[in-house]
């Protein structure tokens, strides 16, 4: 005799449960899509990264770089238009004499030549450029989708966005090629449309100027990770890159490094280099004392 699954539900209400949980799941998981296509999240968000470095005040942090060769630890002042890095440790170990007062040298040097100053800040903007460049083709170079909602410690929920490359994407400078062979994840806090985190893959190799000159192998990886150090301040905590490739023909490339930025105090005023330098030229031990600040937070 026939019977109905309506029946064999009503009497036996446990064989409904997964049905109504999944119903329910299905029915809040299309509840919290954002409205907004995954591509035009990551535009505006790249808008407000881009604001964001130009933004006025100053923070000081300790950097903590290892690398295939050893580490290094740093104290660094940075704002909008300069940032400047004493020396502090070696392989986790303090300097030496000799090596202080190298440090001293380098940063009086810096204090008083002009066209070493002028040389240090064209290096800078020009690596600041890099960055902008590559954070102005986000929108353009990948393609989005939503994978999901991350919940972070303190109360904080982020988007989280799979992407791999757009085929419509050219390259205005060769070194954006290397974005043509990379896919990953990249999260956002939706809430002040800032990036949290960026993990990237090389799944292909890419060669730059044909191939003659250099290329970066398959399997080549790079994260990104930042959080919110100060009111509506954001700053990079993780930075890793590892890369392997060859550099005309016969010259290895190996990039092996992961930086750790920490410890950071951040102030609204605006600071000149020379200022700046002043505060890292009086500490020779490399100690952050916030008595050589004035706005630190």
């Amino acid at each position: 005799m026939y019977r109905s699954p309506a029946v064999s539900y009503l009497e036996n209400p446990e064989k409904l449960l997964p049905i109504v949980l999944a119903m329910t799941f299905a029915v809040m998981a299309k509840a919290q899509e954002p409205q907004i296509p995954p591509g035009e999240l990551v535009r505006s968000t790249a808008t407000h990264e881009l604001r964001a470095a130009d933004a006025p005040g100053h923070c000081r942090y300790r950097l903590h770089e290892e690398t295939a060769r050893g580490s290094k630890t740093e104290e660094v002042i940075e704002s909008r238009d300069w940032r400047i890095k004493r020396l502090m440790q070696i392989n986790h170990k303090p300097l030496t004499r000799e090596q202080r007062e190298r440090e001293n040298r380098r940063l009086t040097h810096l204090l008083t030549d002009p066209m070493a100053l002028r040389n240090e800040l064209k290096k800078q903007r020009k690596d600041e450029q890099r960055v902008r460049e590559i954070v102005q083709a986000l929108p353009e170079a990948f393609r989005y989708e939503y994978d999901g909602i991350e919940r972070k410690d303190p109360p904080r929920e982020l988007l989280r966005l799979r992407f791999g490359p757009n085929p419509a994407f050219v390259p205005p400078t060769r070194e954006l090629r290397v974005l043509q062979g990379m896919e990953g994840s990249m999260s956002i806090d939706a809430s002040v449309e800032r990036l949290a985190a960026v993990q990237a893959k090389l799944v292909r190799r890419v060669s730059f100027a044909w191939g003659i000159l250099a290329h970066l192998d398959r399997g080549g990886s790079f994260l990104l990770q930042q959080q919110e150090i100060d009111h509506g301040r954001w700053h990079a905590t993780t930075v890793a890159l590892h890369f392997t490739g060859r550099i005309l023909f016969f010259k290895r490339l190996n990039i092996d490094s992961t930086v750790l930025n920490s410890d950071f105090r951040c102030g609204r005023d605006e600071l000149t280099l020379v200022q700046g330098l002043e505060l890292l030229t009086k500490e020779d031990d490399g100690a952050l004392s916030p008595s050589h600040s004035t706005d630190f937070r």
